[in-house]
């Protein structure tokens, strides 16, 4: 079967997104849809720099996060790359050690048992040995990921590593540093995005609804959006509220 046409529409869809977070988000569905994964993470590792960035589903997940810096140099695929740098193919848990080894290793154990993701197949993006690499990791629970789809992830990874390149040059939105969010602010995001009005957030987190139009102009502001249906797009883009 000729995929040419699917990873042409793909990349046209992936590559008109607003900017990294939302194409980011986008990436994840596309992936999820196209390989029927359970779930789909994005990280982000620097181990020298102590760093680790990680999403599940388009949300920020900071177990997860912390769970990769503490076991991730430890796991099988993570080892594979880093043995062979120039290599970054894409390959399966599975392809590297036998299934009992890898459900007895801790990265598995207190990493991704809780996630369901015994079955796993993984895309790097970027990777500069010895210790920092950007990729997306498929899940799943049950159903190993075939050679079909093994090689329609060979060919599918130039198209996510130019995506990538192309977006990581965009100019960052502010949704860090002296432009974060509050808590507050995504406090009421969230109520918000449930479709609750602002005399009922106000009610739920015992404020006035004038201080909860007001959080969310701000919020508004930060975001560079000018309704709530752009804001929280671009909020659940970021990982800010659920999708």
């Amino acid at each position: 079967m000729d995929d040419t046409r699917t990873f042409l529409d793909l990349s046209r869809r992936l590559s008109t997104r607003p900017d990294r977070p939302d194409f980011l988000a986008a990436a994840g569905r596309e992936l999820t849809a196209l390989f029927g994964a359970d779930a789909v993470l994005w990280t982000e590792i620097d181990f020298g720099a102590g760093r680790v960035e990680a999403s599940r589903d388009g949300l920020v997940d900071p177990l997860l996060a912390v769970g990769l810096a503490r076991h991730g140099r430890a796991h099988p695929s993570i080892l594979s790359y880093l043995a062979e740098p120039s290599d970054l193919r894409p390959r399966r848990v599975s392809d590297l050690v036998p299934d009992r080894v890898w459900r007895s290793t801790a990265v598995y154990d207190e990493v991704f048992r809780a996630v369901g993701g015994r079955f796993q197949l993984s895309l790097v993006v970027d990777l500069v040995a010895p210790v920092r690499g950007n990729g997306w990791t498929l899940l799943r629970d049950t159903g190993e990921f075939s050679d079909r789809e093994l090689e329609l992830a060979r060919r599918l990874l130039p198209v996510l590593t130019t995506l990538e390149l192309m977006y990581r040059r965009l100019p960052r939105r502010p949704v860090g540093g002296d432009g974060a969010l509050t808590r507050r602010e995504v406090e009421v995001l969230r109520l918000v995005s449930t479709g609750l009005k602002a005399d009922v957030v106000g009610r739920l987190l015992g404020i006035a609804p004038s201080t909860v139009r007001k959080h969310l102009e701000h919020a508004y502001e930060k975001l560079q959006a000018h309704d709530r249906v752009s804001a929280l797009n671009r909020a659940r883009a970021y990982g800010l509220v659920p999708g």
